[in-house]
């Protein structure tokens, strides 16, 4: 995972250790260590990323094809509540 205090920039697990809570104890650390808002990407065709992130309180909006891929994104955001 690549990340600062407002944005994961690339979060990617193995996919042998994918489904045993790695991803999910990464994107922990990262509200942990944020402002209390967090940013971050995924393509429109990635459902089980999409699934993931609304899993852990993130709201999808909607993105664009300004990366690398030229792919349509969403972006997602996660705001620490109360």
């Amino acid at each position: 995972m690549a990340n600062s205090e407002t944005e994961v920039n690339q979060l990617y697990v193995a996919p042998e250790y994918q489904r045993q809570g790695v991803g999910s104890h990464l994107i922990k650390e990262a509200k942990e260590r944020s402002k209390g808002v967090l940013s971050l990407r995924t393509f429109e065709v990635n459902q089980r990323a999409q699934v993931f992130y609304h899993a852990h309180g993130f709201i999808a909006y909607s993105g664009s094809s300004d990366n690398e891929e030229n792919l349509p994104d969403l972006q997602f955001v996660w705001k620490r509540s109360g």
